[in-house]
């Protein structure tokens, strides 16, 4: 089995599972070849020749055009690297970000809902995921997207909403701590990396074809999140919202429907103080 992007933070937590799970997995990263390239591409994935493949590297950038090489021009040299080597089952990684606006009425979001991204990164998730299907159906190759929601690991990369507010709290010392940041009213489907492997490891041996989200089916806020940081810190937490990051574009509810993936048996149900010991440092990744 290949596994892309697995110097990544999903990448670091589905390999030792997989081999748990007793996979021989050939695990590649940035320093195996840029798969953007259809040259390198072509020869990570011949010289691993595996019978499946999880397809993890891509990701956000600073420009609509990295976000696309990034995540589209991959998703096209591997696939069609996996055309030419004995067409494996391919698990490709998309996006929540993919649905965009959500539900407005406060509903949970089915793998067949519309793809409305409001983000130059979840209109490049959507782009991977048409090509990704696309090339499969015309190369024959089985295919899996599976769509993470907001994953979280231990630590989140300051880039990230709870990574910011829980970097910003860490930095500080003292019984009350300012917090600097944009809208905490949003709701998101937060889940930890350890289930999105759990779940990654389900699809790929169940070889669970179509679009699956990978998602609890609970919506928790950024606010609802800090205040539990704070509760497990002990400290009052004090907000002062940044004009600039309140105006960024975001979608007011995005939740999915846990439906396909609870039928294979993976399911999760954080909670915000689960959620808030994970950003900590003190939670299971």
């Amino acid at each position: 089995m290949l596994v892309t992007g697995a110097g990544g933070m999903l990448g670091r937590h589905l390999v030792p599972v997989l081999r748990q799970h007793g996979h021989e997995v050939v695990a590649a990263d940035r320093s195996d070849g840029d798969l953007g390239e259809p040259t390198a591409a072509r020869r990570v994935v011949r010289d691993a020749a595996p019978d499946a493949v999880v397809h993890l590297a891509g990701g956000p950038g600073e420009r609509p055009e990295e976000m696309r090489y990034a995540n589209v021009d991959t998703v096209r040299n591997v696939l069609t690297a996996a055309g030419e080597t004995g067409r494996p089952h391919v698990v490709v990684i998309g996006s929540a970000a993919e649905y965009g606006d959500g539900e407005p009425a406060g509903g949970l979001i089915g793998e067949d809902a519309p793809l409305r991204p409001v983000t130059e990164y979840g209109r490049a998730k959507v782009a991977a995921t048409v090509l990704a299907t696309d090339l499969a159906q015309s190369l024959g190759i089985p295919l899996t997207v599976a769509r993470p929601f907001n994953v979280v690991g231990a630590r989140p990369p300051a880039r990230t909403p709870l990574g910011n507010l829980s970097a910003q709290l860490l930095a500080q010392d003292g019984p009350e701590r300012l917090v600097r940041c944009g809208r905490l009213d949003v709701v998101r489907d937060f889940v930890p990396a350890t289930f999105v492997a759990e779940a990654l490891t389900a699809l790929v041996e169940g070889r669970h074809l179509g679009v699956v989200n990978v998602c609890s089916g609970i919506g928790t806020t950024p606010g609802e999140v800090l205040a539990a940081m704070g509760a497990v810190l002990g400290v009052e937490v004090r907000v002062e919202p940044v004009p600039e990051l309140v105006a960024l574009p975001a979608a007011d509810r995005v939740v999915g429907d846990p439906g396909r993936l609870a039928a294979l048996g993976v399911r999760c149900r954080p909670t915000s103080r689960d959620l808030a010991e994970l950003c900590l440092g003190g939670g299971q990744a």
